[in-house]
């Protein structure tokens, strides 16, 4: 059986408030950004370029009105893992800063922003595959 996610309002500056906090507590924790953009950076240099990275994200996922549903996500598995209920999930999320950043993924691999690919509006909706036990 599909569903439709019932979408009714954009959730655009929420959601950057949330990935903002993520990115806040975890920028320690991701990969250099420098190769990338082929500059030496220091701390704020690289936060300011995963913020970018994050906003570019936001705004697809606003597009094809996928905001609400990742918020929803995020709220869902920070709930299982909360209640000891293991959980992950897998496909085209797994390439998202964003989903790194509000614990949806355990972990972020950068390669490049193309990775993110699935999540643009010209593209197939997103796969998100949720397990749960």
């Amino acid at each position: 059986m599909k569903t439709k996610f019932n979408y009714n309002s954009k959730q655009k500056k929420q959601l950057f408030k949330l990935a903002l906090k993520g990115l806040k507590d975890k920028i320690d924790l991701l990969p250099d950004v420098s190769s990338m953009y082929h500059e030496k950076l220091d701390n704020k240099g690289k936060f300011q370029k995963y913020e970018h990275i994050l906003n570019d994200e936001i705004d697809i996922l606003e597009t094809i009105k996928f905001d609400g549903y990742i918020l929803m996500l995020s709220d869902i598995v920070n709930y299982a893992r909360q209640s000891n209920i293991f959980v992950t999930c897998f496909g085209s999320i797994g390439n998202s800063l964003l989903s790194y950043v509000l614990g949806i993924v355990d972990n972020y691999t950068l390669k490049s922003k193309k990775d993110f690919i699935n999540f643009t509006p010209f593209e197939q909706k997103p796969t998100i595959n949720i397990v749960a036990s």
